[in-house]
């Protein structure tokens, strides 16, 4: 896939994805996700992306959050390395991120990603995204990571994630080979299940994915 996505910054659209998964809204408030304009959200590599996870707390609720898009690993040299993993291989994502992938589990929502076709110079942009769902954002399978600066002495946690990729439906393929790992409103219940085995994890990239509409970009 492309370095870029759009996602919802209309407070109607994550009304929805709340009522989806059962979120309270409250927990949307300082988040920044809700533009002036209601116009969807451009992302590229280090953008600050609207990320949902399994919180920490003793019920374990799925949360939203925000995180750099582009993962820096706790082993990572800072914020701009990033740029080089804003999606990773999921055929090898349990052994390259293991820990990651065992317990810090996340979904990236988005309206649409980007996909380009052509010779570098004269690339054509195509939108993509699932031809239906329950809502206009849908969700992409992620992983996220913390990092410190070793330099400081009370260091505060960064956070960021990155998308999972997988080969391209038919539709796709003769535009870009990968494309994101887009899940279901039930996978995203099983990627996000802290029980959940890595054999049922790992059987989601290779599940039938949803239908995906792609569209020549203005």
């Amino acid at each position: 896939m492309c370095g870029r996505y759009v996602t919802a910054s209309d407070q109607l659209t994550w009304a929805e994805w709340a009522d989806l998964f059962d979120l309270d809204m409250s927990m949307f408030e300082g988040l920044r996700l809700f533009g002036e304009s209601g116009k969807d959200e451009l992302l590229l590599p280090t953008s600050t992306a609207p990320v949902m996870r399994r919180g920490a707390d003793a019920d374990a609720r799925l949360e939203m959050t925000t995180m750099q898009w582009g993962l820096v690993p706790s082993w990572g040299e800072g914020p701009k390395a990033g740029r080089k993993m804003f999606n990773l291989r999921s055929e090898t994502i349990h052994s390259r991120f293991g820990s990651s992938f065992r317990t810090r589990r996340c979904v990236l929502p988005a309206t649409a990603f980007f996909a380009y076709s052509g010779p570098r110079g004269k690339r054509v942009p195509h939108l993509v995204a699932p031809a239906s769902g329950p809502s206009r954002l849908f969700s992409m399978a992620g992983i996220w990571a913390t990092w410190e600066d070793p330099e400081e002495d009370a260091p505060e946690p960064f956070l960021s994630a990155t998308i999972l990729t997988r080969p391209s439906p038919d539709n796709l393929k003769g535009i870009h080979p990968r494309s994101p790992c887009v899940l279901t409103t039930e996978e995203v219940k099983l990627w996000l299940d802290p029980d959940a085995s890595e054999w049922e994890l790992r059987a989601l990239f290779t599940s039938p994915r949803p239908s995906l509409d792609v569209q020549r970009a203005a």
